[in-house]
């Protein structure tokens, strides 16, 4: 199967890269596509555009045509191998969500103990 082959919406992992040219396929290295990497396929026309990690890479569908890939998987299913995702059933990240609600806390602490604070200082003048 090609990455030609493959729908957007899709991850895939590459396998071979063997019937490039050597100055395309090296090209491609450089920018992160290399076999046993995971891939994201994103649109097919104009041209096909695929993620590695943060790199978007618009293939020509010749190139596309020359790079063998596995079994596609959907993405909700692989959704952990994105980088900065959240945990699968969780709209946000454990954390952003933990600091917000302790923020509000600490504001309306901090509130409360600097009206205390100015209470005292006004009775000492």
């Amino acid at each position: 199967m090609t990455l030609a082959d493959i729908p957007p919406g899709m991850l895939v992992r590459i396998l071979q890269m063997d019937k490039l040219p050597v100055e395309k396929r090296d090209h491609l290295l450089a920018f992160g596509l290399a076999p046993g990497r995971w891939v994201e396929i994103k649109q097919h026309r104009p041209a096909i555009v695929v993620q590695v990690d943060y790199t978007e890479l618009a293939l020509e569908p010749e190139v596309a045509r020359n790079i063998l890939v596995d079994t596609p998987v959907p993405l909700r299913r692989m959704r952990h191998l994105r980088r900065g995702a959240a945990a699968p059933g969780r709209r946000h990240g454990r954390h952003a969500f933990f600091h917000r609600k302790r923020r509000g806390r600490r504001t309306r602490f901090l509130s409360r103990f600097m009206k205390g604070y100015d209470r005292k200082n006004k009775k000492d003048e």
